[in-house]
């Protein structure tokens, strides 16, 4: 010991070790190969983690311009170089798109309300199976136009039906698949539908009033689960840079 306090004093600020003592690393190295030996199990390596993919959804109310900041965030994420898969619900992949045109672009009433609900459902179980389960194992990252919180506000919601059981619902379409965020763009029912010179499609075509509740519902769903919101007013520019602002300030953590 007087040697080892000795050693430490001249300044290289360890003791010695103990004549035959051998080195941590070494000592750990021994037991592995001790307890593999005992066991009759073969060394394995270690496990090389792939990088995790994220799953960011933009929506809320029409006219707010999500397929535009879809664009953009996904050209701003590719060029900090990470991989990103662009998706739209529905659609996306070829029975959702087949859904998408029976679901915007048939005639009013020819959809019952059930059947309406259930086809979206289904279209985000070919989606989520299909498309962004894969590219999250990847390790890519997906921005999607829509997801479940639309259901809950159009089918939901201004449907006159109970939201909590449409959520439910569509938690068994999703698969597990749920978003790390969601971003809400908002914009006043009004200023959305000016933004729409094209031809509406059948969700908006139910007029003011439920739009307004399709709005609330998605303000509703912002507070409850604490999702960022962004106001939809100004040009492209400004918005994706408040839509960027809140996608740094939660994934960034």
């Amino acid at each position: 010991m007087k040697r080892e306090r000795a050693y430490a004093i001249r300044g290289q600020g360890w003791p010695r070790p103990p004549s035959g003592a051998r080195p941590r690393e070494e000592r750990l190295r021994r037991d592995e190969r001790d307890g593999a030996a005992e066991t009759g199990c073969r060394r394995r390596r270690p496990f090389k983690l792939k990088p995790r993919g994220r799953f960011i959804v933009l929506d809320g109310p029409d006219g707010a311009g999500k397929t535009t900041q879809v664009a953009l965030l996904a050209a701003s994420l590719r060029r900090a170089g990470l991989r990103v898969v662009r998706a739209k619900d529905p659609g996306a992949t070829p029975a959702g798109r087949a859904i998408r045109r029976i679901l915007l672009h048939g005639r009013d009433g020819s959809i019952a309300p059930d059947t309406e609900l259930f086809l979206y459902l289904a279209a985000r179980a070919e989606l989520s199976a299909r498309v962004i389960a894969p590219a999250l194992a990847r390790g890519d990252w997906v921005v999607c136009d829509r997801y479940s919180p639309s259901t809950v506000a159009y089918q939901g919601a201004a449907a006159g039906r109970n939201p909590a059981a449409v959520e439910r619902l569509c938690r068994a379409a999703e698969g597990g698949v749920r978003p790390d965020l969601v971003v809400i763009l908002d914009l006043p029912v009004e200023a959305g539908l000016r933004r729409m010179r094209r031809r509406l499609d059948r969700m908006e075509r139910k007029g003011a009033a439920f739009l307004r509740a399709v709005r609330r519902s998605f303000l509703a769903q912002a507070r409850r689960n604490r999702w960022p919101v962004v106001r939809a007013d100004g040009t492209p520019k400004e918005v994706g840079q408040r839509v960027r602002t809140a996608v740094r300030g939660r994934l960034d953590r």
